[in-house]
């Protein structure tokens, strides 16, 4: 979780570096002021990592959007 939206993007972009080196999948960035239902779409299928500010990712848990289920 991070503060601010720019460091959501800034973090997703690293992970991204990072997880294309193993073969995985690129991160779920959610933060306010972008779709929701993108974002609950991209974090309905299978996301390794998920990057969010605070109020978004309490939003979909609120929401029942997170799949807390699918943690490992």
């Amino acid at each position: 979780m991070s503060k601010r939206r720019f460091k959501d993007y800034q973090i997703s972009g690293e992970i991204t570096r990072a997880l294309d080196n193993l073969g995985y999948s690129q991160p779920t960035a959610i933060y306010g002021k972008q779709p929701f239902d993108k974002q609950k779409a991209e974090l309905k299928q299978k996301s390794h990592v998920v990057v969010g500010t605070p109020g978004r990712v309490l939003e979909h848990i609120q929401k029942g959007t997170f799949p807390f289920m699918r943690i490992n």
